[in-house]
């Protein structure tokens, strides 16, 4: 989208119980340095601005989380805290 990288995580293939939280982190971290690696700077867009207009441009990475099929083994508080931190 506008030469931003996306990404996408699926929360019904989550499981609490059969995850490692060392290695989700790890592969976490890897996608994100991934995704800032392709960003481009881009100027963010606003209602009614145009091509011309004064904005700083900025690193930005689109993220979705879909949580379709979302249950409670997906819930994983100690992962949710390692993102909010």
């Amino acid at each position: 989208l506008l030469g931003r990288p996306v990404l996408v995580a699926f929360a019904s293939r989550h499981n609490v119980m059969e995850r490692r939280l060392k290695e989700s982190c790890q592969m976490c971290v890897w996608y994100l340095e991934q995704a800032l690696e392709r960003t481009v700077l881009t100027a963010p867009s606003k209602p009614g601005s145009h091509a011309t207009d004064e904005v700083p441009a900025s690193e930005q990475v689109l993220g979705i989380f879909d949580v379709r099929g979302f249950s409670p083994l997906s819930m994983d508080l100690e992962f949710t805290h390692f993102l909010v931190n």
